[in-house]
């Protein structure tokens, strides 16, 4: 039997509409520095196992506020 024989037969019952439900609580926000120090830590792990990234990260500490290259990779600039 085919597909199409046995969905207007009924015997395969048609899928049901799938609807998205909004969620009713909002995102918790978060705020600059912790996003900074967030992504920070993904930098620093790609720094010490993939060091094929590391001309990538030397361009985003480059490019971001706060972060400096330290020896051992990207860390928090201390004012």
């Amino acid at each position: 039997m085919s597909f199409d024989a046995a969905a207007n037969a009924g015997i395969i019952q048609p899928l049901q509409e799938f609807i998205a439900i909004a969620g009713t609580e909002p995102e918790p926000e978060i705020n600059a520095h912790e996003e900074l120090v967030r992504v920070l830590q993904i930098k620093q792990t790609s720094w010490r196992n993939a060091p094929a990234l590391r001309d990538r990260i030397k361009q985003w500490v480059e490019k971001t506020d706060g972060v400096v290259l330290g020896e051992n990779g990207p860390e928090l600039q201390l004012d």
